[in-house]
């Protein structure tokens, strides 16, 4: 595994907000950048993390709380049947460089395995030999401010098929008094009286993103993959920003391909009723 790049730096956070990108530098926060990249005839993988230094303790809670998220996923990568990908590290989470040597080198030696298995399986079958696997991961921060750090870890996957996907986990956010990651953001008993602002942000997005003029309240249920006419929370908690509350639903999670991964912002004072106690306190 051919790690290409450590280093130290003090706070330039890049805000990746799926859809657009912009610089935030809202914080003395300084961060840990790794990557990760290499390849073999079946399979292009790649590894980017964006992790606090492990300065204090709420730095240090953080840093590892994130990086046993990062863990998860990558081992749930082409999990089957509860079977996951490789073992968990059996270090201390405190020793961030070598736990992410560790994730990057398993994540890679793994799917290459799988993918020559795949390539051999189909030259048995004498059909045509599947393309070539792709997996890139990126972890970043969204946002940090003095109340909250907010983290997405991205995936970007292709293990063969008509297309690939998008997939991960958005708008992690933690405390920056406590270090404790703060979920859920918004109260999941309140979801009936949700539907208003969730059937807005949707019918938003689809304006923004959509020539189509097909789209209205009248047929939403009938474009969305819902039951019952009710809008779900997104699987990912939704994360704060300065403009309020971002609600991203991944790929098929409630749409077709066709129409990415809806997202919306809704205003603080809208959805400041609907807020756990703990989320409340990051307004």
């Amino acid at each position: 595994m051919k790690k290409v790049n450590v280093l130290i730096a003090a706070l330039a956070v890049i805000a990746l907000c799926i859809q657009s990108c912009q610089v935030k530098d809202d914080s003395d926060m300084s961060f840990v950048d790794v990557e990760y990249a290499d390849s073999t005839d079946m399979l292009s993988f790649s590894l980017s993390v964006r992790f606090p230094e492990r300065v204090d303790s709420v730095a240090g809670n953080i840093s590892d709380t994130l990086l046993g998220i990062l863990q998860n996923d990558l081992r749930m990568i082409q999990s089957y049947e509860g079977n996951m990908l490789f073992d968990e590290y059996s270090g201390r989470p405190s020793e961030s460089i070598q736990f992410l040597d560790y994730l990057s080198s398993k994540t890679f030696t793994s799917l290459d395995s799988l993918a020559q298995s795949d390539r051999k399986d189909a030259l048995m079958l004498s059909v045509v030999a599947p393309n070539r696997w792709e997996c890139h991961v990126a972890v970043d921060t969204v946002l940090v401010s003095e109340r909250y750090a907010v983290f997405n870890i991205m995936e970007s996957l292709y293990f063969g098929g008509a297309h690939g996907g998008i997939s991960g986990n958005t708008g992690i956010t933690f405390s920056r008094i406590s270090g404790k990651r703060i979920s859920p953001i918004v109260e999941p008993s309140r979801l009936a009286d949700l539907q208003p602002i969730l059937r807005k942000g949707m019918m938003d997005y689809l304006e923004k993103s959509s020539d189509n003029e097909d789209f209205s309240e009248e047929n939403l249920d009938d474009i969305l993959f819902i039951e019952n006419g009710m809008i779900p929370l997104p699987v990912n908690d939704p994360y704060p920003s300065a403009e309020g509350l971002v609600f991203t639903y991944m790929q098929y999670e409630i749409a077709p391909y066709a129409l990415g991964m809806p997202q919306f912002t809704v205003p603080v004072d809208s959805i400041r009723p609907f807020l756990t106690p703990q989320a409340a306190e990051l307004f």
